[in-house]
């Protein structure tokens, strides 16, 4: 678990105490009482944080990176158009390195996933999160008794209105019928919706953290 000072990370992370503060006063990176900064998957917001900065120190300079800096800087010097420096970098050189770049990309991306797994883990823990198949039971146990006081309802008023025009139990029987048959199919095509419904956000939020979405 490793732990450090607001100095010692902030050099760690190669950005400046004043750039750290920010952070910390956002709440996007948490500090303990004593002062210090902690590192590990209990501490997601810092990991996240530490991650990202370390690999853009570690990221390798490309020969195309440095041309564009050489042309940059004798743009604002001459403001005229030269030609870019040729790179020095053998082509063996430069797959090497190309290869580091990927490796490193692929860990960097391995490491933003866990912290959005970890964090998953920490929301439900908290109540903040909930499986989808419990969501979905809640769902049909609400359309339930929706439709058991819809049913009752209805049935009441039809039997006032039966009695107000004259029906017999023949033709009660029948509305009676037909008003299941309209309340059935209206919730099974809300339920259909709400399926539906929670498999998009699910998708989304799937997507989301396949990316590396943070806050």
């Amino acid at each position: 678990m490793p732990k450090y000072t607001r100095t010692e990370f902030a050099e760690e992370c190669g950005v400046t105490s004043a750039y750290l503060r920010v952070y910390i006063t956002r709440q996007k990176i948490t500090e303990e009482k004593d002062g210090t900064i902690i590192v590990d998957r209990d501490h997601p917001d810092n990991e996240l944080f530490y991650i990202k900065k370390t690999a853009e120190l570690k990221k390798p300079v490309t020969a195309k990176s440095k041309e564009v800096k050489v042309v940059r800087l004798k743009k604002e010097k001459t403001n005229k158009a030269i030609e870019p420096q040729k790179s020095t970098i053998s082509p063996g050189t430069q797959l090497v390195l190309d290869l580091e770049r990927k490796t490193k990309q692929a860990e960097y991306e391995r490491k933003l996933q866990e912290v959005e797994l970890n964090k998953l883990k920490i929301a439900k823990l908290r109540g903040e999160a909930i499986p989808t198949d419990l969501v979905q039971v809640v769902f049909r146990q609400h359309f339930k008794s929706v439709t058991t006081s819809f049913h009752q309802g209805a049935d009441g008023f039809i039997s006032t209105v039966a009695k107000r025009a004259g029906l017999d139990k023949a033709e009660l029987s029948a509305l009676r019928g037909e008003l299941i048959e309209i309340v059935n199919e209206a919730v099974k095509d809300a339920v259909a919706d709400s399926k539906a419904s929670i498999k998009n956000i699910v998708k989304e939020h799937s997507a989301r953290r396949g990316v590396g979405e943070s806050k």
